[in-house]
């Protein structure tokens, strides 16, 4: 009995190993997607910017319309995917190597640290500021 116990649990940590991987795979794929996805934006609004601040409202107040359970689309955020776009106007891939744990949530220092995202960073008036916007661009895996 006890010898079933034993490879009952080394099955189960072994299943357990493999969906956290995937979860993690999964996040890192659809960080990087949204990442595509805000410096696109970043670059349309950059390059129809004689419209100015009447149409990236309207844009913010369109998208948060068509997409009403997505949060990400405000005003600010918008201006946000602006200056990403103009800081990086050659997007290259990033290679992240996540940690292995039950729960991945994306902290603030984290972006904060990363060398490409620090001139964005650096416009933020607060801390608080940069964890509405980091909680707004990304998500945690559960």
């Amino acid at each position: 009995m006890q010898k079933i116990a034993l490879n009952y649990t080394k099955i189960l940590d072994s299943i357990v190993r493999h969906i956290e991987q995937s979860k993690l795979r999964a996040f890192s794929e659809v960080n990087k997607a949204l990442l595509l996805a805000y410096w696109n934006i970043g670059k349309e609004l950059s390059r129809h910017s004689e419209y100015g601040k009447a149409v990236v409202e309207r844009l913010s107040r369109d998208l948060r319309m068509r997409f009403p359970g997505i949060r990400g689309y405000s005003v600010a955020n918008l201006w946000y995917m602006k200056k990403f776009y103009e800081a990086y106007p050659i997007l290259q891939t990033v290679s992240v190597e996540l940690p292995t744990c039950r729960k991945l949530q994306p902290v603030a220092g984290e972006l904060v640290t990363h060398q490409k995202l620090q001139p964005v960073v650096a416009e933020l008036s607060s801390y608080q500021k940069l964890q509405s916007l980091t909680a707004e661009l990304l998500f945690s895996v559960s």
